[in-house]
């Protein structure tokens, strides 16, 4: 059987939670050339063992007293082969052919950045945006937790991608605003399928004009609504003033980089 990816791309997804990661992956998805799964955790967890076993038994591995460095290396040297292979059973067993860009998507991609740039040096990534406001506003519900723990959150993976997108390749990054997207789903993967040298089909508008408005958290819910009305600018009626400040003089740099301020 063919190599699925032979011809193919790394593409992988970046973003604090709560910012449209699992939205874009869902969109990019529909198109014939990209295989974009969603948060298979492959990539994390092979930079998170390849890390421990080094350590064995004093990083809480069970037994690892013995050649651990040596099995660490190993496992690296293994990593691409096992993650490339397992991707092509994706696009075996989805029927997927001549595929251009195949990756995952995971909000905590942060903490294996170096991982992926060693493994996949010529990768592209589209890195999406949101107002941090709303994102800890999402962040807040999601975890049951505090303004103050949902700022942290936010703060340590923006943070690590801020400082990963600025000493990377500026042409190897494509960076997107929530706000943006979910206005007209349709403009915007324009833009990414002209920047990834992908043709888009008539049949790929169609998926993705009847997409708009679609929640896809749940994904057996098809209402449709505005995420212009229930997500953006939800900071208004959720935060108290002095926490709208807070986020405002702590986060003054990345808000008027991205234009939210």
């Amino acid at each position: 059987m063919s190599d699925a990816l032979e011809n193919a791309r790394p593409l992988f997804i970046l973003g604090v939670p709560r910012s449209g990661t699992t939205m874009l992956a869902r969109l990019l998805n529909t198109h014939t050339g990209i295989v974009q799964t969603y948060e298979t955790a492959a990539f994390l967890l092979f930079d998170h063992i390849i890390k421990n076993t080094k350590h064995g038994v004093k990083s809480g591995i069970y037994y690892g007293k013995e050649y651990q460095e040596l099995w660490s290396e190993q496992l690296a040297q293994a990593a691409k082969s096992i993650i490339n292979s397992f991707y092509q059973k994706i696009c075996e067993s989805e029927n997927r052919h001549n595929v251009r860009y195949w990756g995952d998507k995971h909000p905590h991609h942060n903490a294996c950045l170096p991982f992926l740039e060693r493994l996949y040096p010529n990768s592209l990534y589209v890195y999406i945006v949101r107002d941090p406001r709303d994102t800890i506003c999402s962040i807040i519900k999601m975890n049951d937790c505090g303004m103050d723990e949902a700022f942290k959150i936010w703060s340590k993976i923006a943070n690590d991608y801020e400082k990963f997108c600025e000493s990377t390749d500026h042409s190897r990054i494509y960076t997107l605003r929530y706000e943006d997207i979910v206005q007209d789903y349709m403009d915007k993967l324009e833009a990414i399928m002209d920047w990834l040298d992908l043709e888009i089909d008539d049949n790929f508008r169609e998926l993705i004009i009847n997409k708009q408005g679609f929640d896809f958290h749940n994904p057996n819910d098809t209402s449709q609504f505005n995420f212009n009305e229930r997500s953006v600018a939800r900071w208004k009626q959720n935060l108290t003033p002095q926490e709208n400040s807070h986020v405002l003089n702590s986060a003054s740099e990345y808000m008027e980089k991205y234009h939210y301020i």
